[in-house]
């Protein structure tokens, strides 16, 4: 998938309707190489970074500018810096909801036993997801990405911090899941170029 920024303007917004310039005219290029790869990618600034992930998933959108993605079809997700989850619900609850969403069928509760096998959580139906605890919050984090039918999952840098050897489990794991077809993993580097990738890892080797 290739992702092109064009002219990208945006203004944050405060809580009196007004805000500071964040992008003025930002351009630049993801090169996110084929389907089924892993990529990680430097990025010149944290905030920046989650901003672009939003418009590419549809979360927000910029002032004005465009955005061209050589990948157009197929729902986005993304898995925030911080928790996009809702701690009041259980994690059961944090994942039927939107399956619930995107369809009603009859095999919504086989679905999401299939989906709680395949992330690990069979058996954590009724905790609460904690932000605290990465590893299991972030295999709800992509339980739900499943659940709401993504294509394409985007991470950031924050679930970075779990054990590095976890990681090729973690990828191992997704890529089990015939709906999710490229995961993208992000760290901030202040100072490098944001569309530099290393490096480009291919998911069936953890097959």
């Amino acid at each position: 998938m290739k992702i092109e920024f064009q002219n990208i303007s945006y203004k944050g917004k405060s809580n009196s309707g007004t805000g500071r310039s964040i992008l003025r005219n930002f351009n630049a290029v993801w090169d996110l190489h084929d389907d089924n790869k892993v990529v990680f990618v430097k990025s010149v600034d944290k905030m920046i970074t989650e901003l672009l992930f939003r418009f590419i998933t549809g979360l927000d959108k910029p002032d004005s500018g465009k955005i061209i993605s050589g990948n157009q079809e197929g729902i986005r997700a993304y898995i925030p810096e911080s928790s996009s989850l809702v701690t009041s619900m259980t994690t059961l609850e944090n994942i039927s909801l939107p399956l619930m969403m995107r369809e009603s069928s009859k095999n919504n509760i086989e679905q999401l036993n299939d989906i709680f096998e395949l992330t690990g959580l069979t058996g954590y139906e009724q905790h609460i997801p904690h932000p605290d605890s990465r590893g299991y919050h972030l295999r709800v984090e992509i339980a739900r990405s499943i659940a709401a039918g993504a294509k394409s999952v985007f991470i950031t840098n924050s679930f970075l911090q779990i054990k590095p050897d976890s990681i090729p489990r973690l990828l191992s794991m997704i890529k089990t899941i015939s709906t999710v077809k490229e995961v993208y993993f992000f760290i901030g580097i202040p100072g490098l170029n944001i569309s530099e990738a290393y490096p480009t890892i291919d998911i069936s080797d953890f097959n």
